[in-house]
C-alpha cells in the first residue's frame, strides 16, 4: 500500500531541484509526528495488526497532497506517455532497481525472519517499535537537506567555505 505514496518523490524532487527544501522537510516532519502519534495510540489501544498496515499508508496521505499542492508554483506537470524516454530510463537504471532491491530485502529481512519464528503478532509489535525509532532519521536528514543548498553555493563559489561547511557537517553528523 505504501507503493502509492512512493509517487510523492516526484514532487519531492522538484524542490531538491530548486534547492528549497523548507516545504517537504516540513511534510516529512508532520507527516512523521502524525505517524508516531497514530502508531503510539494503536499501541495503546492494542489495535490488530492489520490497523498498523492501513494507519501507516493514511498517515502518509497529507504529507503527500501538501507536497503536490506546494510544488504547483514551481511547475504543471504534464502526464504522458513517452516509450522512448521510459526505454531509456529502464535500461539505464536497472543497476539502481538490482540495488534498490537488495536494500529492502536487507532492511527487512529482519521481520522475515521474525514472522517464520514467532508469527504475525509479534512482527506488528516489533515493526511498530521499529518504525517509532526509524522516526528518528529525520533529524540527520532534515540537517543535510537544509545544508545541502549552503554546500551547493559554495561549491561554485569558495572552495575554503565548501570544505569548511563539509568538515563542520560531517562533524555534527557524527555526533
Amino acid at each position: 500500500l505504501s507503493f502509492l505514496l512512493a509517487f510523492g518523490g516526484v514532487y519531492t524532487a522538484v524542490f531538491r531541484s530548486n534547492l528549497e527544501m523548507t516545504y517537504p522537510m516540513a511534510a516529512d516532519i508532520g507527516s512523521a509526528l502524525l505517524k508516531l502519534a497514530f502508531v503510539a495510540y494503536l499501541i495503546y489501544v492494542r489495535a490488530p495488526l492489520v490497523w498498523f498496515v492501513i494507519g501507516v499508508v493514511i498517515v502518509g496521505v497529507p504529507g503527500l497532497f501538501m507536497n503536490l499542492i506546494l510544488s504547483r508554483r514551481l511547475i504543471r506537470p504534464n502526464f504522458t506517455v513517452d516509450f522512448t524516454v521510459w526505454n531509456k530510463l529502464f535500461t539505464g537504471s536497472w543497476p539502481l532497481v538490482f540495488n534498490t532491491v537488495f536494500i529492502m530485502i536487507y532492511t527487512r529481512i529482519d521481520q522475515l525472519m521474525l514472522f517464520q519464528m514467532k508469527g504475525a503478532q509479534a512482527v506488528g509489535y516489533y515493526s511498530a517499535v521499529t518504525r517509532l525509532v526509524e522516526v528518528f532519521g529525520l533529524i540527520p536528514s532534515a540537517f543535510m537537506m537544509s545544508v545541502f543548498p549552503l554546500m551547493s553555493g559554495y561549491f561554485k563559489t569558495s572552495e575554503r567555505l565548501f570544505a569548511k561547511t563539509y568538515r563542520l557537517s560531517f562533524k555534527y553528523m557524527i555526533l
